[in-house]
């Protein structure tokens, strides 16, 4: 089982530590916990539950996506974007690695492959339909 949270991009290197529960990206500038950008208190509290870490750099999104995952069903896949500095979407598939070919995402779950960003049968991963739904936050000040 692959369990990577490693992912690399151009001078830009991501990486997950379950034993502090934050998420790192490592550049010239130094190291910065990128888990601190509205998610610290949720990474710290669930990363340390997960079994198993999956890290994936999205070429065609510019994101980092993590996926953290049990021998069970349980798995949360979120994606990181730089322009935003933030966590940007819980995504609904649970990959068990992936890469950019071609300006092309691809991840596998097992021995499926999934092409992304190909349809317009949104969140249908590795020919499993799933719910979308949307969460709105609002800051009070």
């Amino acid at each position: 089982m692959c369990n990577q949270r490693f992912a690399v991009k151009g001078g830009l290197k991501y990486f997950a530590d379950k034993k502090r529960g934050v998420v790192i990206r490592l550049s010239r500038d130094g190291h910065t916990e990128i888990s601190y950008y509205g998610m610290r208190g949720w990474f710290k509290e669930n990363m340390k539950s997960f079994t198993k870490m999956v890290g994936i750099y999205d070429n065609v999104k510019d994101q980092y996506i993590l996926s953290l995952q049990n021998d069970t069903s349980a798995y949360h896949t979120l994606a990181y974007d730089e322009s935003s500095k933030g966590w940007t979407s819980f995504y609904t598939y649970k990959p068990s690695g992936g890469f950019t070919l071609k300006n092309v995402l691809y991840t596998f779950n097992g021995p499926n492959i999934y092409k992304h960003y190909q349809t317009t049968n949104y969140n249908n991963f590795y020919n499993v339909g799933n719910t979308s739904t949307v969460n709105v936050i609002l800051n009070n000040t």
